[in-house]
């Protein structure tokens, strides 16, 4: 026996043991692995993980929670920095030397900016006679109670002086008190002509709230039913939130969504926008924050019948009433002296910032430039009340009824669309220099101003393609509307990226500007169909707003640039050609009750045949399963509709 065999297990040489290696659980990961959410080896004083990401290990939680920057941001901040590089060296700086010549060039201007920013905000404080609150002295309330504007050239901002019999008496086309055969109830201002149930009225109300006034919070669902109740009993009293123009504006598009095809026939639907139009001018006399949104909704009904230039005409008409109101002015001074309740001011505030969103997503829909108005009115505040209205899912949707969110959703949608009426009055604006905004860094700025915004949205309001637990049609509007305004942005500097060359200096960075609006473009439109697909999974696209139509269209023809961008029968360019085919057949979807939407589906089918398309072209394999191909639209889609039961299809991804 040899020595070695007599040591025995006690010898020094230890046994290795093959297979899988057992791995050591710590009691606690440190933040940068709980942040990846993977398992930590422990380590000290850096983790294996950390050590390959070279990131600084550290397992307390700092004070410092701000979220990691995303892809996006990275891109978006590269992007800038190189702009901002290029603008130093055309002064003649060189970014890696002159940094301290630079910081003191800012230190010495922001001190200078900020002395004369405190100069001002003290006068402004001090001075009670500030012209920046001359509209406090100028807002006029009217016989019903509700403030109206008129600036120091007008006459009419001495009409609040007047006594109140002598003011009513000078409006001779006021008349408050409905005919005496009117009926009582829901019908009271309705056309007496159509047959219409409390429950398919209450039906079509709840759906109008649901899936069309809840992106814009165009109408508060809460104060409206409060105040048709009050309004179509006795004494009829006239409110702010309920009106009958405001009425029949509402369910000439609500009965869009009504089961009966009856009801949602355009022509009955053209019967209470007539109705409507018929309280214009008595209204009009003394309007409210329901004649405002009112006119907005008879902007959208135009809109959706494919009559674009009358809904034009009326948008403008509803941001001119709110002018005419003073919406657009800060009343938190009157406020402070008791001439306004809470509830009023903010009533007043949501209003004017609906009118101002409506008309930001009407400029590009419509291809004109913004109106909006000057205000000093702040951004609107969040309406716990608005947020914890539950949302009903329907009863094939496979998520669960939560609270809506409308009102942090509202909040969010401004700020986007702040960001969206820079983009329309900077490159698509008449006087547009297209090279002077690329060599200053313009776009590169805006483009991180988006994906800032998408990054610091709340939990509550981020949405997840694989599963979108949070997929309300407002929040879904809300994120098709950013990756529209993605595209809007990028796409004037869509090129096809193989005639491009590849020497370096100014031909070097108008390829690499090409590349990264190509990418930002193709991603934007493919998660426009992605977002498209699972409304229709959920909520069905027969239940869809104005602005869905215009985003799916513009996504069908940005991918059609990919399409001729790309070399033929490649990977891309049949996924190109699939994806503009989806585009098309989510449009049908939603011609079942907008015939606005048919009209889109038509110009872009137009389309699709110039671009050499059959529309039979078949979608290539992927190994993504984030998006579903949709069940074919019913055969007559002017009548009927149906929901989606057909389970999910693998599309294709890039």
């Amino acid at each position: 026996m040899s020595q070695s065999d007599q040591a025995g297990p006690s010898a020094a040489t230890p046994v290795t043991v093959t297979g899988k290696k057992r791995r050591n659980n710590v009691n606690k990961a440190c933040e940068n692995c709980r942040r990846r959410r993977i398992k930590c080896d422990g380590v000290r004083p850096s983790c294996g993980t950390c050590a390959v990401y070279k990131d600084d290990c550290y397992w307390e939680a700092r004070e410092d929670y701000r979220k990691p920057l995303s892809r996006a941001q990275v891109e978006a901040l590269v992007m800038r920095v190189k702009d901002l590089e290029r603008v130093l060296r055309q002064h003649g700086l060189d970014p890696g030397t002159s940094v301290e010549g630079i910081g003191q060039g800012l230190s010495s201007f922001t001190t200078h900016r900020e002395t004369s920013e405190s100069r001002d905000s003290d006068t402004a404080t001090s001075n009670p006679n500030d012209p920046r609150d001359w509209t406090l002295d100028h807002l006029v309330e009217r016989e019903a109670g509700d403030l109206h504007l008129h600036g120091p050239t007008s006459a009419f901002r001495h009409l609040g002086r007047y006594p109140r019999e002598r003011a009513s008496a000078l409006n001779i086309y006021t008349s408050n008190l409905p005919a005496p055969d009117l009926p009582i109830g829901y019908a009271r201002h309705l056309p007496s002509t159509v047959p219409l149930s409390q429950y398919e009225h209450d039906h079509c109300l709840d759906m109008f709230f649901k899936y069309y006034a809840s992106w814009c919070l165009r109408t508060n669902p809460i104060l409206f039913r409060q105040e048709m109740t009050a309004s179509v009993n006795p004494p009829f009293p006239r409110t702010s939130h309920y009106s009958p123009l405001l009425h029949n504006a509402m369910l000439s598009i609500g009965l869009g969504f009504s089961d009966d095809p009856n009801l949602r026939h355009p022509l009955t639907r053209k019967k209470f926008a007539d109705q409507a139009k018929s309280f214009i001018d008595e209204e009009g006399m003394n309007p409210s924050v329901a004649t405002v949104q009112a006119l907005a909704h008879l902007a959208a009904y135009h809109s959706l019948g494919a009559e674009h230039n009358l809904g034009w005409l009326y948008i403008g008409m509803s941001l001119r009433c709110a002018m005419a109101l003073g919406l657009n002015t800060d009343t938190g001074k009157l406020l402070d002296k008791g001439q306004f309740t809470p509830e009023q001011a903010r009533a007043r505030n949501v209003t004017f910032w609906t009118a101002v969103v409506q008309e930001g997503l009407w400029a590009p829909y419509i291809g004109r430039s913004i109106s909006t108005p000057e205000y000093t009115t702040g951004l609107p505040v969040i309406d716990e009340s608005l947020d914890r209205i539950v949302f009903d899912m329907p009863a094939w949707s496979d998520i669960q009824s939560q609270p809506s969110m409308l009102s942090t959703a509202f909040l969010e949608t401004v700020k986007l669309m702040q960001i969206g009426e820079r983009i329309m009055n900077t490159l698509y604006g008449l006087k547009v220099d297209m090279p002077t905004l690329d060599q200053t860094g313009t776009i590169s700025e805006i483009s991180l101003a988006l994906s800032n915004w998408h990054e610091n949205l709340p939990p509550s309001l981020v949405l997840n393609y694989a599963s979108p637990k949070n997929a309300l049609p407002h929040i879904l509007m809300m994120h098709l509307s950013h990756a529209w305004l993605v595209i809007l942005l990028h796409r004037p500097f869509y090129r096809p990226l193989n005639n491009l060359p590849g020497a370096h200096g100014e031909q070097s960075a108008a390829a690499g500007r090409a590349a990264w609006a190509v990418k930002q473009c193709d991603r934007a439109a493919f998660h426009v169909i992605q977002m498209l697909q699972i409304w229709h999974r959920l909520h069905n696209l027969r239940y869809s707003p104005p602005t869905a139509l215009q985003v799916c269209f513009i996504a069908g023809t940005t991918h059609l640039l990919s399409l001729a961008s790309s070399r033929s029968n490649s990977k891309k360019h049949l996924e190109a050609a699939s994806h503009v085919n989806e585009c098309v057949r989510l449009l049908r979807h939603m011609a079942v009750t907008w015939p606005a939407a048919e009209q889109a589906r038509i110009l872009l089918e137009g389309l699709r045949t110039d671009y050499g398309l059959s529309g039979t072209e078949s979608v290539p394999p992927s190994p993504t399963k984030n998006s579903a191909a949709l069940p074919d639209a019913p055969a007559d889609s002017a009548s009927s509709y149906e929901l989606p039961s057909k389970p999910p299809v693998p599309m294709s991804t890039e």
